[in-house]
């Protein structure tokens, strides 16, 4: 092989250290500890984090833990009083610093539904489409509008979405095709986030029924306004009330808000030929209840026509509605034009209908395909994507990712010292995971998401880290779920909806703010003050989570939430650390520690180094993160508590039992048959956990292994293992050579990191094999050819299940789609995989 010359340098990549030989020369800055006592949250929120006498509390919790790097001290507490988010307004600090609310206060923000509009504002005036197919009555009976598996739709998804201005969505459903597009305009509009047009087109397969080449149906589409500040109860905050009125002819409805849209009105700019229409209206609460409500209205015209009609009544008894709501029966090959003006006086502006016509008709085509075209050009900018199949499946996984993105309003609740209670009402602007299943906000999610986003937008990036750091309480934690809303809550089990204020999530939320702290560093302004606002958040939340997720021993840390008594669980889930039923000690123990945690906390510890120095914090802030950096990069204390030097390999600590196996049992009261876990050989035993996996990888993907380590080089032997994690289609998350290798975690829960290929993580270490490659060391040529063929595995299979399927999905098994889907949050990573 021909000798190349070799960066001296690590490559620039999310996570870990750069490497010079013989050591990080280049890691000079470190950590904080502590962060507010716990039993002074009233002083925390009234006072800023800067102030004196709080900082100098802080420095001096931090300097008595860092004395001669004994981090003893950092043992877990626990919560048992409920500490409060702190509301410091990051998110409106941001939007002021990008210019101001209007240009994206308007967006395709209802992450539920297939096709939904909302501003970025507690109460809003909401828009939405439904659709069913009058020729098959069990549509009706299932009618689409909350995006939704069950569904079984052969594909949805956003083909192009700049997450600003505009979209356009193909839905296939059956014989039934749907295109969903929006365009806003500040042109000429005075209300707050400017004028919005939609086209709602339609076409289906020609009906064998019918004979060739006919035409089936026409389709049901129906679409609505309702105003959440008439629908909901009135609270301080929702005054002055709002006003909603149904329309006629071509105006659908109309309504005035005072504080944001003004005046305003919902025109049907363009029919189509062939278009019924009829309408109703209702005063409906939520905007989840929507199909119900129309479903029901429709089925009593049908009852009391005798089965003749398939339309709206047409009558609106209500004096106040919330809703309005219109049905349309498009022939197919016809499409809507739909605009929404504001800005309006009492009387109109009497240009209405002009500023309708500017978004509508051809004038609408022509906005669209500019903004498509604009979208190509910005991508073709920001990715350099060579094949052209993958160029063009990473446009539609960005655009998924950014036409996902919601705004939620509710309530976190919180169960801490033996009760429950909700915070106070809060709004979160984030990336979803998948509209049909996981439509709300996931924080070790988001950190993945905005590696994608930043890379497209660093203004809506900014904003929606701003907006989860605005979630955080005065102890400095962040729920792992945010589930805001009553659209929300509908798609979560209620066992799911209480959180613990103990329980962490990874600190994956700091790779897209390290890059951030680079750009910084190289002079970005903007950079530099999004991180200055951000900064004494994250201080106070990296200290949360040292205090709260330590070990029994300096440099060991411990995931909470474990369940040490279940019998019903093969392993007990270890659901805070993301990897959910990945295998750990089989006995958990507050002995345990979690080598993922530890190379995450590392991470955590190296980028709020950099930050600090970004920021000009005191030095010896930086210097405090730069001591734990150091600690927790240091490969053979690493090794000393982690490494298998016999298998060449890293691994958890814990009580563990090799040999153990769900048998059934027959409870002698009830009869009832279960599956119990049962120890089947050695009793458990404190030992590492001899499962090789992402787990394993850990320290390779944060890149806290020396470039000529053992280590490094056993580690990425067995990761190349056919046997183990390495396949034609990416690496598998657990070796298949292991006893849990897609092994059911009770009878009822099937395998989940337990083999499956899961995109997020497959990026870390094509990432970190680019590192080693490009760092001169003896393992550099080796990588070089990995990361080539890891990404090429990976490429095949994403492109070519979303071509065989129209699906990005959750995880793959032997290349095929697996879980839920659409799922277009980290799966998006394709972007960047894809991206040269």
């Amino acid at each position: 092989m021909a000798t190349r010359k070799r960066k001296k340098k690590g490559t620039a990549g999310v996570v870990g250290h750069n490497h010079n030989s013989p050591h990080s020369k280049n890691s000079k800055k470190k950590y904080e500890r502590g962060g507010p006592g716990k039993d002074d949250d009233d002083a925390l929120k009234s006072s800023s984090f800067f102030h004196p006498i709080l900082l100098f509390a802080i420095m001096v919790f931090v300097l008595v833990g860092l004395a001669g790097f004994s981090f003893s001290s950092l043992l877990p507490t626990s919560t048992t009083t409920i500490s409060k988010p702190l509301g410091l307004g990051l998110f409106d600090k941001a939007v002021a610093r990008s210019g101001g609310e209007n240009h994206l206060f308007w967006g395709t923000y209802r992450s539920t539904t297939y096709f939904g509009l909302r501003a970025r504002t507690e109460r809003s005036l909401v828009f939405g489409m439904m659709w069913w197919d009058p020729s098959r009555p069990q549509t009706f009976q299932n009618m689409r509008h909350q995006a939704s598996q069950d569904h079984g739709l052969e594909g949805y998804g956003w083909e192009r979405h700049d997450g600003e201005t505009y979209g356009e969505q193909v839905i296939r459903d059956g014989d039934v095709t749907l295109t969903t597009s929006f365009a806003k305009s500040e042109e000429g509009a005075r209300g707050k986030g400017g004028d919005l047009a939609v086209r709602i087109g339609v076409e289906r397969k020609p009906d064998a029924n019918q004979g060739v080449g006919k035409p089936g149906g026409k389709v049901a589409v129906l679409f609505y306004a309702l105003d959440e500040r008439i629908a909901l109860p009135p609270t301080p905050a929702s005054s002055p009330r709002a006003t909603l009125r149904v329309g006629s002819g071509n105006v659908l409805a109309t309504g005035d808000r005072e504080e944001d849209f003004g005046g305003w009105s919902l025109r049907l700019a363009r029919a189509g030929v062939g278009v019924d229409r009829s309408a109703s209206c209702g005063l409906v609460r939520h905007a989840h209840n929507l199909t119900s409500f129309a479903q029901k209205e429709i089925y009593e015209n049908y009852l009391s026509t005798g089965g003749v009609s398939t339309e709206f009544a047409g009558l609106c008894g209500e004096p106040e509605p919330s809703l309005a709501i219109h049905q349309f029966l498009v022939p197919p090959g016809e499409h809507l034009d739909l605009v929404f003006v504001s800005g309006l006086g009492p009387g109109g502006d009497g240009h209405e209908e002009l500023r309708a016509s500017t978004l509508s008709g051809p004038a609408l085509t022509a906005l669209l395909a500019e903004r498509r075209e604009a979208f190509d050009s910005r991508f073709a900018e920001r990715f350099q994507i060579g094949d052209p199949s993958a160029a063009e499946v990473s446009k539609r996984a960005l655009s998924n990712l950014l036409g996902s993105i919601g705004h939620f309003t509710g309530n976190v609740r919180v169960r801490a010292g033996g009760k429950v209670v909700e915070y106070p009402t809060t709004s979160l602007f984030t990336c979803v995971p998948s509209r049909s299943f996981f439509p709300r906000g996931f924080l070790w999610d988001e950190g993945f998401h905005q590696l994608v986003v930043r890379r497209w937008s660093k203004r809506i990036s900014r904003q929606i880290t701003s907006s989860w750091f605005d979630m955080m309480n005065a102890d400095g934690w962040i729920p792992r779920e945010a589930i805001l809303g009553h659209e929300a809550l509908d798609r979560v089990p209620p066992e799911f909806v209480t959180q613990d204020p103990t329980h962490a999530n990874p600190l994956s939320m700091l790779m897209p703010l390290r890059m951030a702290a680079r750009g910084a560093s190289l002079g970005d302004e903007e950079e530099r003050d999004f991180l200055s606002s951000v900064y004494p958040s994250l201080r106070v939340w990296f200290g949360w989570f040292l205090s709260t997720q330590g070990g029994d021993r300096e440099g060991a840390y411990r995931w909470r939430g474990r369940d040490s008594s279940t019998t019903r669980e093969l392993n007990p889930k270890t659901l805070t650390s993301g990897l959910d039923d990945y295998p750990r000690a089989t006995h958990p123990t507050e002995g345990e520690r979690h080598l993922d945690l530890r190379c995450w906390v590392a991470l955590g510890a190296r980028t709020m180094a950099e930050i600090a120095e970004a920021v000009g914090a005191p030095e010896q802030e930086a210097r405090d993160f730069d001591s734990l950096a150091r600690l927790l990069e240091d490969e053979q204390g690493l090794r000393s508590l982690h490494y298998d030097e016999e298998a060449g390999s890293f691994h958890d600590y814990g009580l563990h039992a090799e040999q153990v196996a769900l048998r059934s049992t027959t409870d002698e009261r009830t009869g009832v048959v279960s599956k119990v876990r049962v120890v089947t050989g050695a009793a458990p035993e404190n030992q590492l956990v001899r499962e090789f996996g992402y787990v394993s990888l850990f320290p390779l993907m944060m890149r806290l292994l020396h470039p000529d380590s053992e280590a490094l080089g056993a580690t990425l032997r067995k990761l190349k293992d056919d046997q183990q994690l390495w396949s034609p289609f990416g690496l598998r998350s657990l070796s298949s050579r292991s006893r849990y290798f897609g092994a059911r975690n009770t009878e009822h829960d099937p395998p989940y990191w337990r083999g499956a290929v899961w995109v997020n993580l497959n990026y870390l270490v094509l990432d970190a094999l680019g590192h080693y490659a490009e760092t001169e060391g003896k393992h550099a040529g080796e990588c070089a050819e990995m990361r080539a063929e890891l990404r090429q595995n990976l490429l095949k299979t994403l492109v070519g299940e979303y071509n065989r399927t129209g699906y990005l999905w959750e995880q793959y098994v032997d290349g095929v789609g697996k879980g839920s889907h659409p799922f277009t949050g980290w799966t998006a990573l394709l972007v960047l995989i894809a991206s040269e």
